[in-house]
């Protein structure tokens, strides 16, 4: 029989992005999917047209953050870890109206293989235990990457496009968009918090997908005493600037 040791394991349940679960408190924003009551959310309103108004971009190292959190499951879970990968190459735009009839904008783009998991300092600074080896995250990320996961080669973009976005006042946002994980793309519903801090505007939003819904099957081993849970949080925290014409 196969040796299965609980870390390189857990790995591999690790991108089922992959697929999250629970105990976590949300940042401020919270996103809702097809798959979460949206009864706490207002009527859609349409918005015909493009989006207008002033545009601010995120920039590499400007004090962002794009996290995934994993959370591990089964019998034999607390052999494992539960993990937080992070984007190491993303960019976010939102668009904030100008005038009445502006049209305001959220989108996002990952690069897919950028994501990089389980830094020591980010598991201590979002209030993970344990530390993993470098060796060990690096089994991690050849999990992550394989074609039984993300499939990064085949899929190496993940993104978000808004579709329509409503002001609900006191900079918090009803945006609803389509996102694309693994090559396939869901309608998606969110609330966002949107303020200005000084010349920067900071977006800042969380939600949860079941990552089956995007082709990717949970991770499991030992007949299913160790795997992923099949869903997944994303957390978003951007600090962005004016565009440049």
């Amino acid at each position: 029989m196969r040796h299965l040791s609980p870390v390189p394991v857990l790995a591999t349940v690790l991108f089922p992005l992959v697929a999250c679960g629970s105990g976590l408190s949300p940042r401020p924003g919270t996103i809702v999917t097809p798959e979460q009551p949206a009864a706490s959310l207002p009527p859609r309103a349409d918005q015909p047209g493009q989006p207008a108004g002033d545009a601010f971009v995120s920039r590499p190292g400007a004090e962002s953050d794009l996290l995934v959190r994993v959370w591990r499951d089964g019998l034999a879970g607390a052999l494992a870890h539960d993990h937080v990968i992070e984007a190491t190459s993303f960019r976010g735009d939102v668009v904030v109206p100008r005038q009445p009839g502006d049209m305001a904008a959220v989108s996002f783009d990952v690069d897919a293989r950028s994501l990089r998991p389980d830094r020591p300092d980010l598991r201590r600074k979002v209030g993970l235990p344990g530390t993993l080896s470098e060796g060990d995250r690096n089994t991690v990320l050849d999990h992550m990457q394989d074609a039984s996961q993300l499939d990064v080669a085949r899929h190496p973009s993940i993104r978000f496009r808004s579709s329509r976005v409503l002001p609900l006042g006191n900079g918090l946002w009803d945006v609803e968009g389509n996102f694309t994980l693994h090559g396939v793309t869901r309608p998606l519903r969110a609330r966002m918090t949107v303020a200005q801090e000084g010349g920067r505007l900071r977006a800042r939003g969380s939600f949860r997908l079941l990552t089956s819904n995007y082709g990717i099957r949970p991770y499991e081993a030992l007949g299913g005493l160790l795997k992923n849970k099949d869903q997944i949080d994303i957390q978003l925290d951007l600090a962005l600037d004016p565009a440049r014409p």
